[in-house]
């Protein structure tokens, strides 16, 4: 497990996921979770993953255009 940054554990970044693909998480916590996401494969394979499952831009979940698109 990986806690970068401080505090940012992959079971915080878990938590976060969706709110981050989907930008709906404060600008700060976003940040966060892309400094994680940069150093840790294991969550950044669980983007992926995600955005296999239609968490991605254009997606049913994530329309292009609207707020947080």
């Amino acid at each position: 497990m990986i806690e970068y940054p401080q505090h940012w554990t992959c079971e915080v970044i878990v938590l976060r996921l969706e709110g981050y693909l989907l930008r709906t998480i404060p600008l700060g916590e976003a940040l966060a979770v892309a400094e994680h996401l940069e150093a840790c494969d294991w969550c950044a394979q669980l983007v992926t993953l995600k955005m296999d499952q239609g968490l991605r831009p254009g997606g049913p979940e994530f329309p292009v255009g609207e707020p947080g698109g």
